[in-house]
């Protein structure tokens, strides 16, 4: 095609190594879906017919857990990517104290595990 993946040869360094992402981007290999799934670009490979179940598997187990908490999960992951470890930790323990921990779902959570019991989630 005469040009090159630009997002690709940026990040797959980083996500597959730079031998790896040479070999792919220089030779235009296509990727299978389990050579996928061993790199890391999808987290599971399902046949088709069993898609859906699997979707409906991964959404209800996710679905167990108080919305805010998911979401700061998701602040702290999204958000540390990228820092060096000590401003990772740091943005993450200040999100933890100051944010997370003021969630009453946070506090339910708490008290659940220690009287061995499911949490009802509030989701606040």
């Amino acid at each position: 095609m005469g040009t090159f993946p630009p997002f690709a040869a940026i990040m797959l360094p980083q996500l597959i190594g730079p031998k790896k992402t040479y070999e792919l981007i220089l030779t235009g290999q296509a990727l299978s879906a389990q050579e996928a799934c061993d790199l890391g670009f999808v987290n599971r490979v399902v046949p088709e017919a069993e898609l859906m179940n699997t979707v409906n598997e991964i959404l209800a187990r996710v679905g167990e857990f108080s919305g805010p908490v998911l979401e700061m999960t998701k602040k702290v992951i999204g958000g540390c990517l990228n820092l060096p470890l000590k401003d990772a930790i740091k943005k993450s323990h200040d999100i933890y104290l100051n944010q997370l921990m003021a969630l009453e779902d946070a506090q339910e959570g708490l008290r659940a595990l220690l009287e061995k019991r499911k949490p009802s989630w509030k989701n606040k």
